[in-house]
């Protein structure tokens, strides 16, 4: 079973504000940027709680998937 990250309220918020998925109970790291994949979900959860004050100031211009793709290309 892969690892998730469990959305409550806080962590909800700053999900939305990185382009997740936030209609579901839980994320798997794998669907995270790679940036967040080094760290446990709890740590994950932890700065998505924290921080998403911030996170949701930040304006959105490219989604997760934009930022996966490029981290994945890059290390090649």
């Amino acid at each position: 079973m892969p690892p998730k990250v469990y959305l409550h309220a806080s962590t909800r918020q700053g999900g939305e504000a990185i382009g997740l998925n936030t209609t579901q109970y839980a994320v798997e790291t794998a669907e995270l940027a790679a940036q967040f994949c080094r760290l446990n979900p709890f740590e994950i959860e932890d700065c998505l709680c924290v921080y998403n004050s911030v996170v949701t100031r930040v304006p959105r211009t490219k989604t997760v998937s934009y930022y996966r793709k490029y981290a994945v290309s890059s290390t090649r």
